[in-house]
């Protein structure tokens, strides 16, 4: 991974630019890597998923709150690897999931951490939900990125959007509306072909009806790419603006790059 050579310029962005640069990259650099691991990762998912409702014959309310608990472990995969690949276009899915294993363990405790905070949201009758997501937004950056674990990644995540508080709030309702924008178009464009276009009905059910469907559930999981990258942009972002990374690494390139030509020499 070579720092000084960002494949983004590191610079304060808006957050229309954040998204619009997130929708970008994950049609052109990241487009390669996120179909392998889409492949890899989200198909095999999706099929163990779907097992419950049609082979065990599972509510659709138990499907959704399966798709629920594993969707963060997808979204930590996509985050690894948009972090990696804006330093290294040329990182292997193989890379990908190795990184990912020695960040699991750290990963399960920021699942704890995130479980506890959804029970005080709950106790509250939810009223305390966008805190609580505010403080929680960038818990599996600080603990997938900057290597920290527990409190220690709730309490950097928490400092991170101290001071941008409206700005993180409205992160958190442009990622939500993502991941409906996603179930919904997916379920309509499904519908339209399936229904409207060949005439067949609607023989996997209808989401306004029966509560899921299986286009419903695919463009849920299909939302996680942009929502993992719009996230990590974000959170550059934020460490641009309030930690200097970008000069941090451009520092960081000139003492690699002098440690490299002292070495040559010698």
């Amino acid at each position: 991974m070579n720092l000084g050579d960002s494949a983004i310029v590191l610079r304060p962005r808006s957050l229309t630019e954040v998204m619009d640069l997130a929708f970008r990259l994950c049609f052109s650099l990241a487009f390669s890597l996120y179909t392998r691991l889409t492949l890899y990762v989200v198909a095999p998912l999706l099929a163990g998923i779907l097992a419950l409702r049609y082979a065990f014959d599972a509510s659709w309310l138990l499907v959704w709150l399966a798709a629920l608990l594993t969707v963060p472990f997808v979204e930590a995969l996509f985050t690894i690897a948009i972090s990696q690949i804006i330093f290294s276009p040329t990182i292997t899915p193989r890379a990908v999931f190795s990184l990912f294993r020695k960040r699991l363990g750290a990963l399960l405790g920021s699942f704890v951490i995130r479980g506890v905070g959804l029970v005080i949201a709950a106790l509250t009758f939810f009223l305390l939900l966008p805190f609580v997501g505010i403080r929680l937004l960038l818990l599996d950056e600080a603990c997938l990125l900057e290597g920290l674990s527990g409190t220690r990644a709730h309490e950097r995540a928490k400092r991170l959007v101290s001071l941008r508080t409206g700005d993180a709030f409205l992160v958190l309702l442009m990622l939500l509306g993502a991941r409906f924008g996603g179930v919904l178009t997916a379920e309509l464009l499904f519908d339209g072909l399936v229904n409207d276009l060949l005439q067949f009905g609607r023989p996997f059910g209808w989401l306004f009806e029966d509560g899921g469907s299986p286009a419903a559930l695919v463009g849920f999981f299909l939302a996680v790419p942009f929502v993992s990258t719009a996230r990590f942009l974000y959170y550059i972002d934020t460490r641009t603006r309030e930690d200097g990374w970008d000069i941090q690494l451009r520092f960081t390139s000139i003492r690699a790059r002098a440690e490299q030509e002292r070495r040559r020499a010698a």
